[in-house]
């Protein structure tokens, strides 16, 4: 999250909601989890003044960087900008689409990344955002979004998406088959104090 704002890449078929990315009731979450590990008090509250805004986006945010490998989801965090970036493999399935939700999500799990500073760069733009340009992604150039099957039954076809830290630098990876296109795609993350 940056600030009151949730990465668009993980919300499912919910990014088609209006006014989803505001998450602002991750402040009682936030309130919860202060009773239970009151050894990261500060951090929650810390994180509560970012989402209610009492507090700039940038406020007590610690440089890190995470690759969650259940989920294929690496985050890169600092206090200037997040830098959010969803894959797929056998592991995870891709992003997930039914109730009429979802229908152009269909390359959202093809390595889309969600740059934010701010965190509402992306706020309520689905309705007008051109799906076959999400950033991060390759895709072809196309005029119809394929859909795949409702309610996240289709899992990645690779075996392999995944990424490593050495010292001061992140590199995620991923392969990439769309149509007649088969490559691996990579990125990178230097962290800079």
């Amino acid at each position: 999250m940056r600030g009151r704002y949730i990465d668009y890449s993980v919300n499912g078929r919910s990014i088609s909601r209006v006014n989803n990315l505001q998450q602002l009731g991750t402040i009682s979450l936030l309130n919860k989890w202060k009773l239970v590990d009151s050894a990261h008090a500060t951090e929650y509250n810390n994180a509560v003044a970012r989402v209610n805004g009492t507090q700039p986006v940038s406020y007590a945010v610690t440089p890190s960087h995470s690759h969650f490998w259940h989920s294929d989801y690496t985050v890169h965090h600092r206090p200037g900008y997040f830098f959010g970036l969803r894959n797929v493999s056998t592991r995870t399935v891709k992003s997930e689409n039914g109730n009429g939700e979802n229908l152009k999500g269909y390359y959202l799990t093809d390595g889309a990344t969600n740059i934010a500073v701010n965190g509402n760069e992306y706020y309520n733009i689905f309705p007008v955002w051109d799906w076959n340009k999400i950033p991060g992604t390759t895709v072809p150039a196309i005029t119809t979004i394929p859909q795949r099957t409702a309610w996240g039954v289709n899992y990645g076809t690779a075996a392999f998406s995944g990424a490593c830290r050495i010292r001061c630098m992140a590199l995620p990876a991923w392969p990439l088959t769309i149509i007649v296109l088969r490559r691996a795609k990579a990125g990178s993350f230097l962290m800079m104090k």
